[in-house]
């Protein structure tokens, strides 16, 4: 059985920038408005045995929408890791759609790219 992940832990906060929850409320603005319902994204945060669920979701046009938001949220979870002296590139955001299932796995170190 996984562990839940402390969420108290900032690393693992799924609290995005102001920004980007601005972002998707004018998403959700642009549904009402079309009338075209959006499908809805979860991203469960994965770490060794122990498991973040997301039990909001966001609504996004596309799984490729959902990836990169899922980019955006591994960099900004690691970089308050990195700013609390820990590293954790080794979790992985699972997206998953409204039945649970795994659509798409993006793992933290793949958010990032080495400088030379």
């Amino acid at each position: 059985m996984a562990a839940i992940l402390d969420e108290r832990s900032p690393s693992i906060s799924f609290q995005g920038s102001i920004g980007r929850r601005r972002e998707r409320a004018r998403w959700n603005v642009l549904i009402e408005l079309n009338g075209c319902p959006m499908p809805r994204y979860y991203f469960n945060i994965i770490a060794g045995d122990g498991f973040r669920q997301d039990l909001e979701g966001t609504e996004l046009p596309s799984l490729e929408d959902a990836k990169a938001e899922a980019i955006e949220d591994a960099r900004a979870l690691m970089s308050d890791a990195i700013l609390l002296g820990q590293d954790i590139s080794s979790r992985r955001l699972e997206i998953c759609n409204e039945a649970g299932d795994v659509l798409l796995t993006v793992l933290f170190k793949d958010a990032i790219k080495p400088v030379a």
